[in-house]
């Protein structure tokens, strides 16, 4: 694909670049108005933190006198680790290192499990993907294709509709040769009786036609099974 070019006056490019050059001046202030408005909204943050923290120390103790410091937490936390429980004596009884292990071991056999699950659903779902994508990229056998295009095709032609003069032709059943050769009333129709030949070659051709149809249905399924 070739590249576009567009050619543009030298007049129009020094038109834009002593507009360009007019506007530095003003850019240049703007950022430097930006830059000092910043560093006072810093200085004007910080100065508000300092003077919080100034104020907010004697009301930390008043209003907070329930809260405990760093200090505090650690002397309670040793104060309460030495105190010997009830129905002894002396110092309480040290954890030893076999079940300080086995504490950790545990923790560690939880987390352990916890990844263990995640990493198996991981594995499950990449391998659930890729039957996918072979089951995709596999092809499709051409037989089972042309199988299900010939009995689909031969499924419509049984199905359709006769009209009325091909199924009076072709049917050749009892109740189909009475119909035609009797009236409402059950008698004979004139026709009939004067042409009996007429009706014989009715009921020829319509065996016929019905022949011509199996075998034609016969061939069809023929070519399907040798493709």
């Amino acid at each position: 694909m070739a590249a576009k070019r567009r050619n543009i006056l030298a007049y129009v490019t020094e038109k834009y670049r002593k507009k360009v050059v007019s506007l530095e001046d003003g850019i240049k202030k703007i950022l430097d108005e930006e830059w000092e408005e910043k560093a006072l909204a810093r200085a004007e943050a910080q100065t508000n933190k300092i003077d919080k923290m100034l104020k907010g120390e004697a009301d930390e103790k008043e209003n907070r006198g329930w809260f405990q410091d760093r200090k505090q937490r650690k002397e309670e936390k040793e104060r309460l680790k030495l105190t010997p429980a009830s129905g002894e004596d002396g110092k309480p009884k040290k954890k030893g290192r076999a079940q300080r292990r086995k504490k950790k071991g545990d923790g560690g056999a939880a987390a352990n499990a916890a990844e263990e699950r995640a990493r198996r659903e991981v594995e499950k779902v990449a391998l659930y993907q890729a039957r996918l994508a072979k089951r995709s990229s596999k092809p499709k056998r051409i037989k089972a294709v042309v199988e299900t295009n010939v009995n689909a095709g031969a499924g419509r032609k049984t199905k359709r509709k006769k009209s009325s003069f091909e199924k009076d032709l072709t049917d050749v059943s009892r109740k189909g040769v009475k119909g035609l050769r009797y009236d409402e009333q059950g008698e004979e129709r004139p026709e009939i009786r004067e042409q009996p030949e007429a009706v014989e070659r009715r009921r020829e051709e319509g065996r016929r036609q019905e022949e011509q149809q199996k075998s034609s249905m016969m061939r069809l399924v023929k070519g399907g099974r040798k493709l």
